[in-house]
């Protein structure tokens, strides 16, 4: 989707299935992953290097405090760590630009994805109508939002019926983001969600997965203050939806539970040896959110009856909390795995102690930085 009021180079880019990208430009040899955490900004450089892709640089900062000079801070500070130079200097008194384009993410309320089902006609007649269409689904006003969409091949031939992938974002988080990278001195190529940039990071990672045939998965990405939730069937995006439990309420948890401050309980959520206290803790919030995660494969299941999903990959920086795959398993009774989306990359000498240590918050950011080079 071009975002015409906004910059017409931004597209938000949405998966048909996991191995094609809607849209898939700008292309590039160079491209910049930004995720602004709601605690700490990732940004990552992926470098296509002949057939390799190689992760050559990685930094992440905290953002101190909640206004938009805090983010900018953050922000600068990140690329910084990781030596990334947002713009050239002067040559012969000429400003020349980095090369490197950003991929920048959203999530949240302001971000909408819908499933629907409509009479299959031709893209360019869904595309001409579709505003009108996409009213019904949307919960704001059409004039406040972006939206595209895409037709998913998934229906039997003998149907008059087809599925619909409709995402719509608000102008107003697109505008903050790129008031954002401007601050920084970041040119931006391209708006993507962040449940769909962690799917194309997967994919990349571990896509021998959806060679499996009939094989529905889930990706949940557990972030500090939202968690991602998406089931893929064959690779094909079939649900997507952001909950509200996440890191931060372990955390919070297991503060008041042990009397300790915050930066005590978030080391002690992640350590081997745990009070029966901590474990308590994280077994209650992990309940509630297996109790989220399996209304949302309840529900799809209600819509596919013969079909269940099989297996749960989790990522992001609470999927690194002791315990919580094991227990989301017998919560959920689907088996639950950990996974690293710089598998499958080469990693700069440079890059490779930071990516040691950041490696599970990194799915979003190098998914993002996958869109603009793939």
């Amino acid at each position: 989707m071009t975002a015409a009021s906004h910059n017409s180079r931004i597209k938000f880019m949405i998966p048909e299935s996991i191995t094609k990208l809607f849209r898939a430009k700008p292309k590039s040899r160079i491209c910049l992953g930004l995720d602004i955490g709601s605690r700490i900004v990732k940004i990552v450089e992926l470098t296509e290097d002949g057939d390799v892709l190689r992760l050559s640089k990685v930094g992440a900062a905290e953002i101190i405090g909640k206004n938009k000079d805090n983010i900018v801070t953050a922000i600068k500070k990140a690329s910084a760590e990781a030596n990334i130079i947002p713009k050239a200097p002067l040559v012969n008194g000429i400003p020349k630009t980095f090369g490197a384009k950003v991929a920048v993410g959203v999530s949240g309320q302001s971000v909408i994805v819908r499933y629907i089902r409509l009479p299959k006609m031709a893209e360019e007649d869904l595309r001409a109508s579709l505003k009108y269409e996409a009213a019904k689904h949307i919960p704001f006003d059409m004039n406040e939002v972006e939206f595209d969409f895409q037709i998913l091949d998934n229906t039997a031939s003998d149907t008059n019926m087809m599925e619909v992938l409709l995402v719509a974002v608000k102008k107003d988080l697109i505008g903050q983001r790129l008031e954002l990278l401007k601050a920084c001195d970041l040119e931006p190529a391209v708006i993507d969600v962040d449940s769909f940039a962690v799917t194309n990071a997967f994919e990349h990672s571990i896509g021998s997965v959806f060679k499996k045939k009939n094989n529905v998965i889930s990706l949940v990405n557990i972030g500090e203050r939202r968690t991602n939730i998406s089931i893929l069937d064959n690779g094909i995006s079939r649900l997507t939806r952001d909950v509200n439990i996440a890191g931060g309420d372990y955390s919070r948890a297991i503060s008041e539970d042990l009397g300790i401050d915050a930066k005590k309980a978030e080391e002690t959520k992640k350590e081997k040896k745990m009070s029966k206290e901590t474990i308590d803790a994280i077994k209650h919030i992990t309940g509630n959110l297996a109790n989220e995660i399996r209304m949302s494969f309840d529900y799809y299941e209600t819509q596919v009856p013969d079909k269940n999903v099989s297996t749960i990959y989790l990522s992001g920086g609470g999927s690194q909390i002791s315990l919580i795959g094991d227990i989301m398993c017998e919560e959920i009774g689907v088996e639950t795995h950990t996974w690293n989306a710089t598998d499958n990359l080469k990693i700069s000498g440079d890059a490779a102690e930071k990516t040691e240590k950041l490696y599970p918050v990194l799915p979003v950011a190098i998914g993002l930085a996958l869109r603009g080079i793939k």
